[in-house]
């Protein structure tokens, strides 16, 4: 795997809306998601666990209780049309 070879820790943070029956992951929105994650690391000299759960953008907010160390869970509520 790569994530052996860079024998670094590797974070794969999850994103994901609410819609009120539980959150869940929607591609669309979780791949741009991941552009602003990529932006407010890069952006904010992100060098630890904590910078990645300031993550805030789009209305994202971390959930700890359905996080780990190593994925880190962001949801926001569906976005209306």
């Amino acid at each position: 795997m790569p994530e052996k070879a860079l024998k670094l820790r590797l974070i794969t943070p999850a994103f994901m809306e609410d819609k009120g029956q539980g959150p869940k992951i929607v591609s669309f929105f979780a791949k741009r998601a991941r552009g602003a994650m990529a932006r407010h690391v890069i952006q904010n000299r992100v060098t630890d666990l904590d910078g990645v759960r300031d993550f805030s953008t789009d209305g994202y907010v971390y959930q700890p209780e359905l996080s780990t160390d190593d994925r880190p869970v962001f949801v926001r509520p569906y976005p209306s049309s």
